[in-house]
Order: C-alpha cells, then structure tokens, then sequence
C-alpha cells in the first residue's frame, strides 16, 4: 500500500453557503494515479465543506492531500523491530502512594513536563520524574463538581483544566481550584487554543444536528458544523468505544476524525475545518445506514473497515483498523504493514503505541507486575539489544518494582 497525493483536478459543484442554517450538500470526483492505473473515486463526505457560524467564503481545498488506501492492505503477520522507526527509549516509574493510586487509564496528557492522567474520577498530575504534583478529584453534585469525567484537556498554556460530565464543561486552574462551568452536552473535548474548545456530538443516536461544536470558554458558540452522517434508528443504539472519534495533536495544532468519515481534519485558527488526509474505506466504510441498525451492527463489524488509532509525528504516521496495524513514514516514503513491534532497542516488552507529543515522542504505559514478569523471561535473557545499558536499567527498575506499583510510563524517542 503505497502513500499518494490527489492530482490538481478537483470537481466540487453544489455549493449551498447559507450561514450554515442547512445542510451543506457537496459531490467531488477526484482522479488521482497510482501504479500507472487512474482511480476515479466519489467521496461525499470529502467534498462537504464545513462552513463555520457568518462565513461566506470557504478555505481553499489543499490539493495534495495524501490518501491511505485501506481496503489495499494485506494482513502481515510479521513483527517490526522497534529500532527501525526509534532511536532511544526512556522509563518513568509513577510513584506510587496512598494518594496516588491509580486504577485503568483512560487518557494521558504530555506537556513540556508534566504528566497529566485521567484515573478513576480524577486528574493526576505528576512531574517528568513521576514524582505526584497534584490531584484534581471534585466528584459530587454541588457547585464545581462532577459527577464523572466523560472527557478531559488542558489548554496549551497549562493553565486551565476542563472536564466534561454530564451536561457541563467544568474549568479548573492548575491547584485544582474551580474556575468556571458552561452548560454544554458533548461526548469529547479538545482546546483548540487557550480560549476555545471544540466538542464533538455524539451520532450513537443519528439524530444529532451539529458534529462538532467550537465554544469560547464562556459558553458562547463560534462555530457550528452540521451533523452530514444523521439516520433514522430503527433498534437500540450501538454504543462505539472512543474510535468513533479520534483526534490527537501534532505540531501545536488539532486533528480530528469521525468513524464515518474517511477524511482526517485539521482544526484551523479561522474556526474551520480542513481535510487534511483521507483513509480511504470504499465500500467497507461505516455507512449511516449501517448505523441505523443499532446494535444489530454488533454482528456485521467485521464487514466494515474503521480506524481505531491515529498519530502523527513529524516523520511517521501510526494507524490502526480493527485487524491491522501500518506506520508511514514520510521522509522514505515506505509503509511498515505489521502485528507487533518487537523491542530489540532495550529487551523491554513489545511497544504499544498509546499517545503522541512533543513531534517525535510515543508514549505508551506498562503495568507494573507485567514488567516485572517480563525481565525473568527466557526471551529478554536471549534477546540482542541495541542498547545494553538500556536492558541492565530495565533489570534494574523491574527489581526496585512491586506487583501492585502504579505502571511505568514508556517514552519512545523516533527517528528524525
């Protein structure tokens, strides 16, 4: 599967621009050749142009918009040697005490040098060394409380939390003093910038107006963005886990992209969005219809073909459907089809891509008593490394362990 880019013959025709008051019905061919054979592809939900809240005229459409075409991938049992896309690997003990306990991870945040990490109903913050700074835990139903954390950021500044719960963003400082709250329902959040964040609408339902929505941080809307993948349920909704909507952040700006659409997005400082890369899914796209059969669709899943991860770096592009694993790299222009990435950097356990920061940072957490396990194996005493030094540190911080520590944070630094 090779990485490639639309020619400049782009065909957009239906350009309905009325303030965003109805929907925005767009149709593109676009040719594009790979391997000498021209592809015509009619892809909808690329063509439609998100128009923000008074704008009147539309972001130019960049026309090399690289495109990763999913459905010509064959299923490589092979495992790929971490030194082949990293160079160095550093460990980070989360200290562990009777304040800092934590149970599943659901989100890490990577800042300049903190940590900041969704536990339980709570956000901890710990330093570059996993030393404990701070715990946010406001549960409850008064004023600057929540009942659960649905979602969590911290702006680019790093001086405001937000959490979403039920109803309501919740805004917080950094000592974990309550700020402000807005009312809002949404099922993710993402600052944009210091003073915006952007919502995404959850479409288990279909029958959602809007997508996404941009907010400032009093509450007032920005930007709204119509919901173009709506259906009439016809049985009860299927819940998706969180790759119904992914998103991360590279280079300081935010990328997002909804499980029926194959178009990647990028957040634009004028409140719009713009496609940035496609996935292309063909027929095995999530379809609105398919959705509509709610948890009928349970059933069928394997029949559709869906990102569940997604990051970019400044060389690499990591991303994952439901049964395969492939990392772009863009500077050789070569795709890494894969199952696993053995460590033969350290000996460590194999590497699970989680997170992204910093341009050329993965991150990725290993529990405690699994790290221990894994340095008395037979398989880490044979291994050849890379970095000897590196494998007598894991033995090291492995013996310094107990089974019920909190995990150890991997950081793996990529190649330029």
């Amino acid at each position: 599967m090779k990485f490639f880019h639309i020619e400049k013959k782009l065909v957009i025709y239906n350009y309905l621009n009325k303030l965003n008051l109805i929907k925005q019905k767009m149709h593109e061919i676009i040719w594009f050749n790979y391997n000498v054979k021209v592809l015509c592809i009619s892809i909808i939900s690329f063509a439609t142009i998100f128009i923000s809240c008074g704008t009147k005229k539309s972001n130019e459409i960049n026309s090399s918009i690289p495109i990763f075409d999913l459905t010509n991938i064959s299923k490589n049992e092979q495992s790929l040697k971490l030194s082949e896309i990293a160079i160095s690997i550093d460990y980070v003990p989360i200290t562990t005490t009777d304040s800092s306990i934590l149970g599943s991870i659901y989100k890490i945040i990577k800042k300049e040098s903190f940590f900041y990490i969704h536990s339980k109903d709570a956000i901890f913050q710990f330093n570059s060394k996993g030393d404990m700074l701070g715990k946010l835990e406001k549960t409850g139903k008064g004023p600057g409380e929540y009942i659960v954390i649905k979602d969590f950021d911290v702006n680019p500044s790093e001086q405001l939390i937000a959490i979403l719960t039920w109803g309501k963003i919740l805004f917080y400082n950094l000592n974990g003093q309550f700020y402000k709250s807005i009312k809002h329902d949404a099922r993710f959040i993402d600052f944009v910038d210091d003073e915006k964040i952007l919502t995404y609408q959850s479409n288990i339902r279909g029958n959602g107006s809007y997508s996404h929505i941009i907010l400032d941080i009093n509450g007032d809307t920005i930007a709204t963005f119509l919901n173009k993948f709506q259906f009439d349920l016809i049985n009860k909704p299927l819940g998706l886990p969180s790759f119904e909507y992914l998103r991360f952040r590279y280079n300081d700006e935010l990328f997002v992209s909804e499980i029926q659409d194959d178009t990647l997005f990028k957040v634009t400082n004028e409140n719009t969005l713009l496609p940035h890369s496609i996935f292309y899914t063909g027929d095995k796209r999530l379809t609105a219809i398919a959705r509509a059969t709610g948890a009928k669709l349970f059933k069928h899943l394997k029949d559709y073909i869906y990102l569940t991860r997604l990051m970019e770096t400044s060389r690499y592009i990591f991303y994952s459907d439901q049964m395969r694993n492939q990392i772009y790299d863009k500077k050789d222009d070569i795709t890494y089809d894969f199952t696993r990435i053995s460590n033969d950097i350290d000996g460590g356990l194999d590497f699970q891509p989680r997170f992204a920061f910093n341009k050329r940072y993965i991150i990725t957490t290993i529990d405690a008593f699994k790290f221990k396990e894994h340095v008395k194996t037979q398989s880490f005493e044979d291994i050849e490394v890379k970095d000897m030094e590196g494998k007598r540190r894991i033995e090291q911080l492995a013996n310094g362990l107990s089974d019920e520590d909190n995990p150890v944070i991997m950081i793996v630094k990529l190649k330029e």
